[in-house]
């Protein structure tokens, strides 16, 4: 007499919400508890049921197909499929206001490390405060900004990228918000995932991204955003250009700085808030002597810097005239 075997029920399905659930969800959606390897069908509306029974043959999938379709399916490899996404690799910037336009700049290797170990600790981060640059900015995680700490300067904000866009009038890639950013690259996920691209995406406030394939991703504005000197059709649905992740992308990341403190120079400057003939304040001018001394340490005592025998020289301006005539 034959056995009827009940096929092993499905296990629960994760809460999808937040997009590391998605990801750590897709990573583990081939093995489930009971030991079974499911496959996908590919470019199909339906779904093909594979089962491997055992261990030995978790690598191998079986395709049952049901007994009144007389659809074919394509026996995937799993594995393979996994390999092709990889969370992006986010790198932490500071926007900066020069000629009343923002430009935002990267923070070094090691400070955008010290950034996201700090985001990653699972610690609250209202109470997380990160030194950057040599210690003379603070981070404040919560706050997504960052302060001044030996002189007077409008907080700057900061942001955990990990897309960027330029348009035909930009000199350079511009991070999206966050928030922003978790929408592209869920999007992203699921197109790698399912080999599934032309994905269109729209936003409430009327932007939409087209995600054509891994290489070329577009974002259209809507009319009504766009400068309403232009006339051209052309000119008004002409697209920014997406990219995903810092490496895609042309930006010089600042070297970093060593920890260590040999020398500490204050400087002062003379009459009047203007301390160049390009009208700048002592702030940025000491910033470029700074900048000077660093480069000048990596070009002619490297070796000793790297063997931590010597450390930098750090210049810290005293900017009197703010305190003596400021209302």
């Amino acid at each position: 007499m034959s056995q009827n075997v009940e096929p092993a029920a499905e296990p629960p399905q994760p809460d999808l919400s937040d997009l590391s659930q998605r990801i750590r969800a897709h990573n583990q959606a081939s093995l489930n508890p009971a030991g079974q390897t499911r496959g996908t069908q590919k470019h199909r509306p339906e779904v093909a049921s594979c089962t491997a029974r055992g261990q030995m043959m978790a690598s191998t999938d079986r395709v049952e197909t049901s007994p009144t379709s007389s659809s074919s399916f394509e026996i995937i490899d799993l594995d393979a499929i996994q390999s092709l996404y990889e969370p992006v690799q986010p790198h932490w910037f500071y926007c900066k206001c020069t000629d009343f336009k923002d430009t935002w700049l990267p923070f070094s290797r090691e400070d955008s490390q010290k950034l996201e170990a700090a985001h990653n600790s699972g610690e609250k981060s209202g109470k997380i405060v990160v030194a950057t640059e040599g210690g003379r900015y603070d981070v404040h995680l919560s706050e997504r900004m960052r302060y001044a700490v030996y002189w007077d300067q409008v907080p700057s904000e900061v942001r955990r990228c990990t897309w960027f866009y330029k348009g035909d009038k930009d000199s350079r890639f511009i991070p999206y918000a966050e928030e922003f950013s978790e929408r592209l690259e869920e999007a992203y996920m699921i197109a790698v995932t399912l080999d599934e691209w032309k994905r269109k995406l729209d936003f409430p406030s009327g932007e939409t991204v087209i995600l054509h394939n891994p290489k070329l991703i577009m974002q259209y504005q809507p009319i009504t955003l766009q400068e309403e000197w232009v006339s051209s059709p052309s000119e008004q649905t002409r697209p920014r250009t997406v990219k995903r992740g810092i490496e895609n992308i042309t930006v010089e990341i600042p070297e970093g700085e060593p920890e260590a403190v040999d020398h500490l120079v204050f400087m002062v400057h003379g009459i009047g808030p203007a301390c160049d003939l390009r009208f700048r304040s002592i702030v940025q001018c000491v910033n470029d002597f700074r900048s000077a001394s660093l480069s000048l340490l990596n070009s002619h005592f490297k070796k000793a810097e790297e063997e931590k025998r010597i450390g930098r020289v750090e210049f810290l301006p005293v900017n009197w005239h703010s305190a003596l005539h400021g209302d």
